[in-house]
């Protein structure tokens, strides 16, 4: 987008989601802030592990996985993400 031959993550969200309405980021910004705890503008995985609860995921309801099993595909998703922009 700012033509220096890269392509960042800021700029992929902007190509495959576009640009945030003011609700949009009002809600981000709240979940961010809650899960930047320590306040050093920086989410670990512990930080999600900490704050996410899978009690009421319709597979631990129904008894067909575990909550620590819900929380690690969850958190599975920000590796593989991760992989996905790095290649």
């Amino acid at each position: 987008m700012d033509h220096d031959g890269v392509v960042n993550y800021t700029e992929v969200l902007r190509i495959t989601v576009g640009e945030l309405n003011e609700e949009r980021k009002r809600i981000i910004d709240g979940a961010y802030e809650k899960l930047d705890k320590k306040k050093n503008e920086s989410v670990t995985m512990d930080d999600i592990r900490d704050l996410y609860k899978a009690d009421k995921h319709p597979d631990v309801l129904g008894h067909r996985k575990s909550e620590n099993e819900v929380l690690e595909e969850f958190l599975d998703t920000f590796e593989q993400h991760h992989l996905i922009l790095v290649l």
